[in-house]
């Protein structure tokens, strides 16, 4: 795949620099590089890439600073992300693809360090802060199962495993109809086979505040502290200022978690702008029409790119989705997908 899909893109609403952005991958490791101490954001790690000139393509682009920089040449690509980002003093739309394969080895061609690091520890380098969203994309699952609202505690624990033997490498523990005890045990029972999920993905398990609100909209803390990654659903967004801890940005950019790692069901833009503030990825659905949701207005991809583009979060597609949509949603730059059905 090459990144000339025609995807409507944030630049051609506002003026912004448009960057492109490699995220080069090989063997579980992403390649740094460090910015001059003279350049805006100096001394800072960043992903390497740059300006996309006047008549460039975007892959273009991308193939000429990559052979620039680091003296290596691009052979395949997949989207990423999106992400438009005003620093005051300048606004940027970062056009981020992973660069799953090149030929050559990577040098620093303008005296710039460079360094291979383990996926896992990405938290642990400074950024400048419009990459923070590129390290979530990088470091959270791209295929997420939501476990189903049928079933005993065993059952929903089989689809789990099955779901990660069809390719999931996340959980979204739903599942309503199980007590809090039996939602528990499920977690704790996929936590002693973590070894399953894939190394490089940060959190595989998430709880849905389903199961830590009561019905006065009260978030639970004794059941909040057995879990460290939540997913907030619709209705539950107001309340997590409640919960009294954010995701934390620091002047470097760089993000720090006090306490717990969101993820938050949305379905339009003022949604999507609620969930940039504290979480590190959202859902949107629905994208296609779904039986569990029969009158709710499917997105479609165009509707579904457009509003992402804007989301300053990786955001997942979600919403009457199959396996096989895997490769449109990366396409229009969506985190991955998640859904229920598909694995059942």
């Amino acid at each position: 795949m090459t990144p000339d899909v025609n995807i409507p893109r944030a630049a051609q609403a506002i003026k912004v620099v448009h960057v492109a952005v490699g995220a080069i991958v090989k063997e579980g490791q992403v390649l740094l590089a460090k910015r001059a101490s003279h350049q805006h954001q100096g001394g800072l790690w960043e992903f390497p890439g740059g300006k996309v000139e006047a008549g460039e393509t975007l892959t273009q682009a991308l193939t000429r600073e990559l052979l620039e920089e680091l003296d290596i040449h691009v052979v395949s690509t997949t989207a990423l992300i999106q992400i438009q980002h005003d620093y005051g003093d300048k606004q940027v739309l970062l056009d981020v693809w992973l660069v799953t394969d090149f030929n050559g080895e990577p040098k620093g061609q303008e005296g710039q360090p460079l360094e291979w690091v383990p996926l896992s520890q990405l938290t642990e380098y400074a950024f400048p802060a419009a990459n923070a969203p590129i390290v979530s994309a990088l470091t959270l699952p791209r295929v997420m199962a939501i476990t189903p609202s049928t079933g005993h505690k065993e059952q929903v624990l089989e689809f789990c495993i099955n779901a990660v033997a069809r390719g999931a490498d996340g959980i979204q523990l739903r599942s309503p109809q199980l007590p809090f005890e039996d939602i528990t045990w499920v977690y704790q029972q996929l936590l002693s086979a973590q070894s399953m999920f894939k190394p490089a993905v940060a959190c595989p398990i998430w709880i849905n505040s389903t199961h830590l609100v009561n019905k006065h909209n009260q978030w639970l803390h004794e059941r909040c502290q057995t879990f460290t990654a939540i997913h907030v659903c619709a209705r539950h967004l107001a309340l997590v200022a409640l919960l009294g801890n954010t995701k934390l940005k620091t002047n470097t950019g760089t993000h720090q978690q006090a306490r717990y790692i969101f993820t938050a069901s949305c379905h339009n833009a003022d949604q999507l702008m609620q969930a940039a503030q504290f979480a590190c990825a959202a859902y949107l659905s629905p994208v296609n029409a779904t039986s569990s949701h029969p009158t709710s207005t499917p997105l479609g991809w165009p509707a579904f790119a457009r509003l992402i583009s804007k989301a300053q979060l990786p955001v997942y597609a979600l919403g009457g989705l199959k396996l096989t949509d895997y490769d449109t949603a990366i396409a229009h730059y969506a985190q991955g997908i998640a859904g229920i059905s598909c694995f059942q």
